[in-house]
């Protein structure tokens, strides 16, 4: 029963870990649909600073 936890654990991790950047992917895919490629790159770039 010790490996429950850590599985657990370990399984949320990797959940939030692929959800987050997604998010911000289908942040930049609308505003470049909406507001333009030059926009979506200048939030791409200020996302990873």
């Amino acid at each position: 029963m010790d490996f429950v936890l850590p599985l657990i654990l370990g399984y949320c991790i990797a959940v939030l870990a692929v959800i987050l950047p997604g998010l911000i992917n289908m942040t930049a895919a609308k505003i470049s649909l909406q507001e333009g490629k030059n926009e979506a790159l200048s939030f791409a770039a200020l996302v990873r600073r």
